[in-house]
């Protein structure tokens, strides 16, 4: 877990069925306010309290759907206090604890996770994503708050609320992911329509939406949509991309940090298929094939040239 997420899970716990006070408030407020992320991230981890709690609750039988806590009113003060409603809303979240309709689901760092919906749809959810869903009787809606997932549709309409746009598909397969500023939508089957764009986007479609530039339709052949997908596998694929990159990748599924020793380290291309939950093996691979050295030493492995 990096700082931001832990720093995250720190304010969420605090908030979680207490009422820490207005100087706490006030104190999240400006930690929220430092950085976009962190207002992600808090939505992420509290999205992730209310997951595991409604998960706690099936388990011994019980009604799942998300309901307000005894500091909901609480919680209501600090998301739309000081000026935050704004930065929640620009994220797609603004409505986190005020739709009791709606349940929670999120995943950990390293997980992944199946939702069947009433109509035969699924939800699939990467490492660190976190959604809110309403399955009524005239379709589904999911709203997208960070991460990472896909969705293979039924005969009703699955609509996708996402910071920067709006998707709607019936009978079609989508994943959508939050890579830094911007939603990244990739058509798998059938066709997917997005708020702003008059063609729907085909298999194979893939479209970059930011609120900041119009949207980018980029095609993908039958392998590069496949590398993309080899999450749901448990496998991460790579096509000459950067080390740098391929390092944040596995980031994003474990804690054991890998660090780059120098610059051009990192610049370096690689290619291959390899097991989301194995940075160790990933690290010793990638020296073989470069001519780099990998090292664990205190938690961390460490790629570096042969002359480091």
């Amino acid at each position: 877990m990096n700082e931001i997420d832990a720093r995250a899970a720190d304010w969420a716990a605090r908030f979680d069925g207490a009422d820490p006070g207005p100087e706490t408030e006030q104190a999240l407020d400006a930690w929220l306010a430092e950085d976009v992320r962190h207002v992600g991230a808090f939505a992420r981890a509290q999205a992730m309290l209310i997951a595991y709690s409604d998960s706690a609750k099936a388990d011994a039988g019980h009604p799942v759907r998300a309901r307000p806590s005894a500091s909901a009113t609480s919680r209501r003060r600090v998301l739309w206090g000081s000026g935050m409603a704004a930065g929640l809303a620009a994220l797609g979240v603004g409505g986190l604890w005020l739709t009791t309709a709606e349940t929670a689901y999120a995943t950990a760092r390293g997980e992944r996770r199946d939702i069947l919906l009433k109509d035969g749809a699924r939800l699939t959810l990467n490492t660190l994503s976190a959604v809110r869903v309403r399955d009524g009787q005239s379709g589904c809606r999911v709203r997208f708050i960070d991460g990472e997932i896909v969705i293979r549709t039924a005969a009703r309409t699955t609509t996708v609320v996402c910071d920067d746009a709006t998707l709607s598909a019936t009978g079609a397969e989508f994943g959508v992911r939050r890579r830094n500023a911007e939603t990244v939508l990739t058509v798998i089957s059938g066709s997917v329509s997005v708020d702003g764009l008059v063609t729907p986007v085909g298999a194979g479609g893939r479209v970059h939406l930011s609120p900041d530039a119009p949207a980018m339709l980029a095609p993908l052949d039958a392998a590069a949509l496949e590398r993309g997908l080899a999450w749901r596998t448990g496998r991460l694929a790579f096509e000459g991309d950067t080390l740098r990159d391929a390092v944040a990748e596995f980031g994003r599924y474990n804690a054991t940090p890998i660090v780059l020793v120098d610059a051009a380290t990192g610049e370096r291309r690689i290619t291959g298929l390899f097991a989301a939950d194995d940075p160790a093996g990933f690290a010793r691979a990638v020296a073989v094939t470069s001519g780099l050295r990998a090292e664990t030493r205190e938690g961390r492995i460490y790629l570096s040239g042969p002359g480091d």
